[in-house]
């Protein structure tokens, strides 16, 4: 089905599914939008019910999720991904505000899946930091592991946006 080449449709294939089977795996009624003109991949009802796993207060509504293949980084400090898209064929990227909710970030080599508000994520590149593996500080002389610390305040860490 991918062929030579198609390594893209095939990763971005895989987190299509993976963030759809997390969320039925916790209960969630999963739907798929008809039609590829559509900026959002999955949804689902939220009934506004208190104790879910998201971090925004929602009332009741459709919520739109924007899948993404995280790709983690080569010392497996952070998970990459790119918060936009480009479409037209003109190069320019677009941000997915407004037409989604949030990012479903799947990454493979770590089969974890995350859920991360489209508001907070800028155009461009995200990095979610990985607690494990602490924060890269440097300069261009080098850089160093910092431990993980709730104090660090810069940094968005993916155990807190983990489904």
């Amino acid at each position: 089905m991918f062929g030579e080449g198609n390594d893209t449709a095939r990763r971005g294939l895989s987190a299509h599914l993976a963030v759809a089977w997390r969320l039925v795996e916790r209960g969630f009624e999963v739907l798929e939008p008809f039609g590829e003109h559509l900026r959002y991949d999955l949804a689902y009802y939220y009934s506004g019910k208190p104790g879910g796993v998201f971090h925004r207060k929602e009332d009741p509504s459709l919520v739109r999720i924007q899948c993404k293949a995280g790709r983690l980084s080569e010392d497996g400090s952070t998970i990459r991904f790119n918060a936009f898209n480009i479409s037209g064929g003109r190069g320019k990227k677009k941000s997915y505000v407004g037409d989604a909710e949030y990012f479903g970030v799947y990454c493979e080599e770590l089969r974890k899946v995350y859920l991360i508000p489209v508001e907070e994520c800028p155009l461009g590149e995200k990095a979610l930091h990985l607690k494990s593996a602490g924060r890269k500080r440097g300069n261009r002389w080098g850089s160093k592991s910092v431990e993980y610390s709730a104090d660090i305040q810069d940094c968005v860490w993916a155990e807190n946006y983990e489904i």
